[in-house]
């Protein structure tokens, strides 16, 4: 009888396996629940738990653990169900924060092979060599675990007697140790399987030690940048506008920045890991990334303060959503649907859109201190839009915002959230046309409506127009859906969406078109069509009377023989650069690098590679001597300051 055959008649291993499905039934369960997806994270933490246990009393009460009883394989689907219950009881108690993905699938991949190295027999050799590689990089990362939680042992050995939770924590350095057990009866079978499972090992410390490796030389470079930045300010920028310029944004250097912020990161310098839980003032999940724990107990962090790290992830990552300043959390707030009523009027070129949005807090109640949250959400406009109207619905009626000035009003949020702790909304304007509308409270296991109207210009592309959906960033949506209605209020033909919803109803009526659905909540979408006539007419607002007309472009007389200026980043092209030269032959030209310095023959390439080394430029207006005369030639990748972040540098007081 091979070893398959073996195991289908075991019918300790095959309980193992049904515990198992029924331990990740429970554990993913809050992940197919829509509203209150962690409603009751200990109660299934138990459940596992419970499950977790029974099969080991069963294994204990049938002898199979006795030495000679065939009892590793069913002990490692034990150990497999003892992982499962530390990641549930985590969610609740947490020790550590949530795994990122390669953490997540590297556990399953060794939880999935020491279940086949039960039947190792039956499995073709290079298959088991193959499985005991994954097998060595996942050992390392267990490894990495059992140091880890080392601080934990003593504590959790003295509070055991509490129902055993606390041995949870030495889940991986059990692991660690049978799977040494159960490498050495692979051994006697398959005599490469030291050297293939070391080699794993050895493989999962190259990538350890590589990450190690840039992220201090990243870090060394991006703190030395810092440093001097600080010190000579030869352009009157802050220092962390320096880094952020040179700062290339990708996925790495989004990670540096976000040590501590959002990553566990080491803190202390005791042989025993001194480490601490990220700081809230990013709204972003908390993460636990073994790679960058380590980086930063061998390489270190970043000297720039959370303030300029939290500032650079706005200018350079996108995250300006995320890096809004909280007065209370929004950790559990889910946006549970969105209602949108676009009215078009064609021939005055103007589009209205009222967006309702509920969101509702999934948080158990635990106390009614605890349960307060606020929704904040940022829509990006178009260009020209304004905010119109904002309503928030108190006790089931629509309650309608009033226009004041931004201090009067921030003031005022100021004091309800803060110290009143009533029910205010409030919308502001931010720089890159950019509003962010706040909520306040939405109570654990309640939801909150609100309603914001936007005015904004249709966008003409020859003969037809286009009215594109205003996106926001908020409280989770995924699961959101969306019910748009669209009223032409003008006859219009050749309808075209830039997606396909499940339309519920698409008529003509008099003097217009209408058009519904309800479907999923899609970021992107737009809708084009042809009116029967052209932009016409005119609107009243506020007492005056507008019209909308082409924009004409008009050259100035005293730019026939204009000063040429190029305001260089990493958006520009060496073909476009060279284009730009050859149009403005025999005219200076300037680029500015430290100071303004006129292109020549020699040292124009030279210039061109240290500036399109920036991911972002800021050109200096007030350099510029005679800016009748002059012209600005820039070219931009969207990234950039806003100026009130530029506020009390030279910089800025030059500007004005």
């Amino acid at each position: 009888m091979n070893t398959f055959q073996h195991r289908l008649s075991d019918r300790l291993f095959l309980a193992g396996l049904a515990f198992i499905s029924l331990a990740l039934f429970f554990f993913c369960l809050p992940f197919f629940q829509h509203r209150n997806p962690m409603q009751d994270a200990m109660g299934l933490a138990m459940v596992v738990y419970i499950i977790t246990v029974i099969y080991f009393v069963i294994l204990l009460v049938t002898g199979r653990l006795r030495k000679g009883n065939d009892g590793l394989a069913p002990f490692f689907l034990f150990l497999i169900l003892f992982m499962i219950s530390s990641f549930a009881l985590n969610r609740e108690l947490n020790v550590f924060e949530s795994s990122v993905p390669w953490v997540t699938i590297l556990l399953c991949a060794a939880a999935f092979i020491v279940t086949f190295m039960a039947v190792r027999d039956s499995l073709p050799p290079l298959l088991v060599l193959g499985l005991l590689f994954v097998l060595g990089a996942g050992f390392a990362l267990l490894l990495y675990f059992s140091f880890y939680l080392l601080p934990m042992y003593m504590i959790a050995g003295i509070a055991f007697f509490v129902l055993g939770l606390s041995l949870h924590v030495f889940a991986p350095l059990l692991w660690v140790l049978f799977t040494l057990k159960l490498l050495k009866q692979v051994q006697q079978t398959f005599k490469k399987a030291y050297l293939v499972f070391g080699s794993g090992c050895l493989l999962a410390l190259l990538i350890a030690v590589g990450f190690i490796w840039r992220w201090s030389v990243q870090t060394q470079e991006l703190n030395k940048i810092y440093r001097s930045a600080g010190i000579e300010q030869s352009e009157g920028l802050p220092a962390w506008m320096e880094v952020a310029r040179n700062l290339s944004s990708n996925d790495f250097s989004e990670k540096l920045l976000k040590a501590d912020l959002v990553y566990t990161s080491y803190q202390g310098d005791d042989f025993f890991f001194n480490w601490s839980l990220p700081s809230r003032r990013f709204d972003e999940p908390l993460k636990h990334d073994p790679l960058i724990f380590l980086a930063t107990v061998f390489a270190g962090k970043l000297s720039l303060t959370e303030e300029d790290r939290i500032k650079i992830l706005k200018l350079g990552f996108n995250a300006r959503h995320q890096a809004e300043e909280r007065l209370w959390s929004g950790n559990h707030l889910v946006t549970e649907s969105v209602s949108t009523q676009v009215d078009l009027w064609p021939d005055n070129g103007i589009a209205y859109t009222e967006k309702e949005l509920v969101v509702t807090n999934s948080e158990q109640v635990r106390g009614n201190w605890k349960n307060k949250q606020e929704a904040l959400y940022t829509f990006r406009l178009p260009e020209g839009a304004v905010v119109s109207s904002l309503s928030l619905w108190i006790d089931g009626k629509e309650q309608k915002a009033r226009l004041t000035s931004r201090g009067k009003a921030d003031s005022a949020y100021r004091e309800i959230v803060g110290v009143e702790q009533r029910d205010p909304s409030v919308v502001h304007w931010q720089e890159g046309n950019r509003v962010v509308l706040r909520v306040f409270p939405v109570l654990s296991g309640e939801s909150r409506k609100v309603k914001i109207g936007i005015t904004s210009s249709l966008i003409r592309k020859k003969e037809e127009m286009q009215y594109q959906q205003i996106p926001f960033k908020g409280p989770d949506f995924s699961d959101a859906m969306e019910t748009v209605q669209i009223l032409l209020h003008q006859k219009s033909s050749d309808l075209k969406m830039s997606h396909k919803p499940q339309i519920k109803s698409q008529r003509g009526m008099k003097g217009g078109w209408l058009m519904e659905w309800n479907d999923a909540y899609e970021e992107d979408w737009s809708l084009q069509f042809k009116p029967d006539s052209q932009v016409t007419g005119s609107f009243s607002f506020d007492g005056y009377r507008y019209r909308l007309k082409p924009l004409v472009a008009e050259v100035s007389k005293s730019l026939a023989n204009p000063v040429a200026y190029l305001d260089v980043n990493a958006s520009w092209t060496n073909e476009e650069f060279n284009k730009i030269l050859q149009l403005l032959e025999g005219r200076p030209v300037y680029v500015y690098l430290n100071s303004l310095q006129e292109l020549t023959p020699e040292n124009k390439e030279l210039l061109f590679k240290v500036l399109i080394g920036r991911s972002f430029s800021l050109f200096p207006f007030h350099a510029i001597e005679h800016p009748e005369s002059s012209i600005l030639i820039s070219k931009s990748n969207g990234k950039g300051p806003e100026l009130e972040e530029l506020k009390g540098s030279r910089f800025y007081d030059a500007l004005l």
